[in-house]
């Protein structure tokens, strides 16, 4: 195969890793939906279950604003009647896959519209996964907003945990999720470190690089020839 050949065809094959096993890129941040695809993306990643902050048959009202494990879970604004819950595996009325496991809930009586949970990691990170899902009712959206300044939206499944993780250029120690009905949160995933992920200039930067080089030799070996 020919230099020239052989560098299209690692920008191809660089490229089309990068920019399809995530489902958005923007600027600073990738979105996924897939778990598989975003841990292959990061390292070291730790999982805050959720499997002991219930009672042993019943969900517990943990407050509007609580620490567990590290994490800091906020939902006293906007002000209300805010609570947040855990529920324990097997408890909860409706889907069928809420019985599986334990998970947080978190609702706002007297503002549905706005029903934000803030959560604050004990540290900076540039990569967030974790599950999500709907305790009652038709679906609604999830606004997901990072610390950063990024935002997106996406969509609940009432028949399963739907999967939400963010890769950015940009660290974050905060994100929030707003949705209306009973939002569910389990499966927390944080990386202990993230490989960075270029920004899309930064990548069509190196790839043109590459190809320059691989012009470059091309044409050497062709002078070195005649």
């Amino acid at each position: 195969m020919a230099p020239f050949t052989r560098a299209v065809l690692i920008v191809s094959t660089f490229l089309a890793f990068a920019l399809g096993t995530s489902d958005s890129l923007y600027a600073n941040t990738i979105y996924f939906s897939s778990r598989t695809a975003w841990q292959s993306a990061v390292a070291d990643v730790t999982t805050e279950a959720y499997e002991t902050y219930s009672a042993r048959w019943s969900g517990r009202d943990l407050g509007s604003n609580i620490n567990l494990g590290g994490i800091n879970y906020d939902h006293s604004l906007p002000p209300g009647l805010n609570s947040i819950f855990g529920i324990p595996r097997g408890y909860i009325s409706g889907a069928a896959y809420h019985y599986g496991t334990s998970f947080l809930q978190w609702q706002n009586n007297g503002a549905p519209e706005d029903n934000r949970l803030t959560v604050t990691l004990p540290d900076p990170v540039t990569a967030i996964g974790f599950d999500y899902g709907q305790g009652d009712g038709a679906v609604r959206p999830f606004v997901i907003e990072l610390g950063n300044g990024d935002a997106t939206t996406v969509s609940a499944d009432l028949d399963n945990f739907a999967f939400f993780g963010a890769v950015s250029t940009n660290a974050f120690q905060k994100f929030s999720i707003t949705s209306e009905l009973f939002p569910l949160l389990d499966n927390l995933s944080c990386p202990v470190s993230c490989r960075p992920i270029p920004e899309p200039i930064s990548l069509f930067a190196w790839a043109g690089g590459l190809w320059a080089s691989g012009l470059a030799v091309c044409c050497r070996r062709r002078k070195l020839g005649q």
